[in-house]
């Protein structure tokens, strides 16, 4: 995650993923082969809303969470509901693909 869920609306993201890449490629970047290739991105989030991007092997994505979470009232996250589904994880067992379960089990 590269900003916390906290931003009102996905432009703000886009703008901190650019600051985090440019700062990336000015401060952190040790050669110019990694500066090269940080830059692009930047210059791509300038003009375009892009929610996708892959750079120098990691995937990053603007996702909307307004549609999948609810405030509290505090104006913070809010905590899931008696009626919310359980949360499922991966089991990534080694001989077979990854299977979805319930994290909690029906007893």
């Amino acid at each position: 995650m590269v900003v916390e869920v906290t931003h009102g609306c996905p432009q703000q993201a886009r703008d901190a993923l650019n600051s985090l890449l440019w700062f990336r490629a000015k401060d952190e970047a040790k050669t110019r082969v990694e500066r090269r290739a940080l830059l692009p991105a930047v210059a791509r989030l300038e003009p375009e809303c892009v929610d996708e991007l892959t750079v120098r092997g990691t995937r990053f994505r603007v996702v909307r969470a307004e549609e999948h979470a609810a405030l509290d009232s505090r104006g913070g996250i809010g905590t899931p509901g008696p009626t919310d589904p359980e949360l499922l994880t991966l089991d990534w067992t080694p001989a077979q693909a990854p299977v979805v379960r319930p994290r909690c089990p029906a007893p």
